[in-house]
């Protein structure tokens, strides 16, 4: 007989497939918890690093209420044990808040690589300094802000309140496109968010995430591995951005800045709040004026204390704004004088002759785009002075010929290792130099440009920010072209665009030309209509579209043109009885004269204006 075996105890554990499924699921709802909770913790540090820039902006304010300056910063790569940990560069150990020398050098501080650019320096929060606590130099993810100022503002007293110091900050701000969302800004807070990518650590160490991000490598001055790159004032405010396909491509850092008028307590005086300035040369005493620019309105500013016994030619700023060189004669054949002014709140002082007893000095002077020289143009050579220690002595660049007896035109190439010359013939020469050594001026030959050469009396010329397209104005050209000539490659196998395709007007004498800042614009000065203004964009065809005016038109032989930085603005000189300066606002292509020219007329002292310049 079989025996029977009672039944088998039916199972209560799981299949290995029931395990695997189990486990799945289990890392799914533990993952997204994970998830959760990063996120969680990420909005809590984001919140927190807004929160204490906010108290930091205020405390910056506070500062500048007290002591009518903003303070400069402290060391990066100091530790919080240290003596001189969150006081300002400067100041000495121990010092007390406000009082330190404003130079942003020096003292028992210095900001970290010493991170400086012209007048903008560069390090941490002087937390110290704003009577803040410690932990207010770091964001909500343990590393420090990044702190950036106008080393301008942080002198003594740099707010005086009678009258109010001009200062037009250095530091750019930019949107994701590289827009500029401010050119003036006195400082700069910058977070390097999550990922900390070229943020110094609490150990004063640099960071590094591999980001590849564009944006966060000039926010940080440094490349992927976090090296430095060599500071710059230029910084990027956007919305916080991921990248699909390259996980390094993110944007998380936090930017807040500040222009100088967002700094204004309720008892300062508003007058010569306006960041930018304009210049203007004309041909009676004091023979230079100055204006400050704000809202659509020009205020002059007083006439500086020394003159120069010259009618005015020309004026540059220098990139940092605080020179003003000033070219002029007394005549178009003797008698020139070259001089600096030093450009404050109330004026132009001082008075520094760059040709001390040399009577054929020049009549066109410009600026190189770093500062380190000024270019002028003789009636026998074309000098360049370099800067060293506050100075600019010759460089001994001498040679060109054929001069014409007004002394010719000077541009200096974007990045400035080229200076174009050319005389009010047909001479154009180029000199390329490596530091302080020019070379001899080399003739470019422009004879594949249409009709440039064969004509007579060649007015100011200027280039693009690329460096790619020279303009030159022309007059009495044969052939029956008056209008300007543009020249694509001006030195590397330069060919003119074609005069009768361009779009460019050729019915009347073009006195002067002049790009905007920006590169989309072109604005001619011609003989008998005045202004024209021209978009540009080089792969259409015609290249040139001429845009609108509306308002008064700025009458007669208008051969001195000047944009605004930000390419808004439009300044025209005429020379014409009456000292007649026009000023034109932009909106795309449309320009508006928003001041009449008859109302302009009381804005110089008389005579003619042969020249203008906006700040930088």
């Amino acid at each position: 007989m079989r025996r029977s075996h009672p039944p088998r105890p039916r199972s209560t554990g799981f299949t290995l497939l029931e395990l695997s499924i189990v486990l799945i699921l289990i890392g799914l709802i533990v993952g997204g918890g994970l998830v959760t909770v990063t996120a969680a913790v990420q909005k809590k540090s984001y919140d927190l690093t807004i929160a204490r820039m906010q108290t930091i902006e205020t405390a910056l304010y506070n500062f500048r209420a007290a002591f009518n300056r903003i303070p400069c910063p402290a060391d990066l790569t100091r530790l919080n044990t240290d003596a001189n940990y969150g006081l300002e560069a400067g100041a000495g150990s121990g010092s007390s808040p406000g009082t330190a020398t404003g130079a942003c050098t020096g003292g028992s501080i210095v900001p970290a690589a010493n991170f400086s650019y012209a007048t903008a320096a560069e390090g941490a929060v002087p937390v110290r300094a704003l009577r803040l606590p410690d932990d207010y130099m770091y964001d909500g993810w343990g590393n420090r802000f990044r702190y950036a100022v106008d080393v301008n503002m942080t002198a003594a007293v740099a707010f005086n309140t009678s009258p109010l110091n001009y200062a037009c900050g250095p530091i750019s701000v930019n949107d994701i496109t590289g827009s500029a969302r401010s050119q003036d800004s006195i400082y700069a807070i910058i977070s390097h968010g999550a990922n900390g990518h070229g943020a110094y650590s609490r150990a004063a160490t640099i960071l590094s995430s591999s980001s590849d991000n564009t944006n966060e490598l000039i926010n940080c001055h440094c490349n992927s591995s976090g090296v430095s790159t060599g500071y710059s004032p230029v910084y990027v405010q956007q919305t916080l951005t991921a990248s699909s396909s390259d996980a390094n491509n993110n944007f998380d850092d936090i930017v807040a800045y500040k222009e100088r008028s967002q700094m204004i307590t309720p008892w300062d005086n508003p007058t010569g709040t306006g960041c930018m300035l304009l210049a203007v040369a004309h041909s009676n005493s004091p023979y230079v004026t100055m204006y400050t620019f704000s809202n659509g309105n020009l205020t002059k500013l007083p006439a500086p204390a020394t003159i120069p016994n010259s009618v005015g030619y020309t004026v540059d700023f220098s990139p940092d704004n605080s020179l003003l060189v000033w070219a002029g004669a007394t005549n178009h054949a003797t008698n020139f004088a070259t001089v600096l002014y030093n450009v404050t709140g109330s004026g132009l002082t001082g008075f520094n002759s760059l040709f001390p007893g040399d009577p054929y000095s020049a009549s066109y002077a410009r600026f190189s785009p770093d500062g380190n020289y000024i270019a002028t143009a003789k009636t026998t050579s074309v000098d360049v002075f370099q800067e060293s220690g506050g100075a600019y002595t010759t460089t001994g660049v001498t040679g060109a010929t054929n001069i014409g007896p007004q002394g010719g035109y000077l541009v200096w190439s974007p990045d400035g290792s080229i200076l174009y010359y050319k005389d009010n013939h047909t001479i154009y020469n180029a000199y390329t130099h490596s530091g302080a050594a020019f070379n001899a001026p080399t003739s470019v030959d422009y004879s594949s440009a249409p009709v440039l050469g064969s004509g007579w009396w060649q007015g100011a010329f200027d280039i693009d920010p690329t460096g790619t397209y020279l303009v030159t104005s022309q007059q009495f050209i044969a052939g029956g072209y008056y209008g300007p000539i543009v020249i694509k490659n001006p030195t590397s196998g330069p060919t003119g665009i074609n005069t009768t395709t361009s779009g460019l007007s050729g019915a009347s004498i073009a006195m002067g030309a002049r790009w905007s800042p920006d590169g989309t614009m072109l604005a001619v000065g011609y003989y008998d209509d005045s202004i024209r203004v021209y978009s540009f964009n080089p792969a259409a065809s015609p290249p040139f579209t001429a845009g609108t005016i509306s308002g008064a038109n700025c009458s007669g032989y208008a051969s001195s043109i000047a944009w605004s930085k930000d390419s808004k603005y439009l300044a025209i000189g005429s020379p014409t009885s009456g000292g007649i300066l026009c000023l034109y606002s932009r909106s795309g292509t449309n320009f508006t004269n928003i001041v009449s020219p008859a109302a302009n007329v009381g804005l110089q002292p008389g005579g003619i204006v042969s020249g203008v310049a906006w700040s930088k």
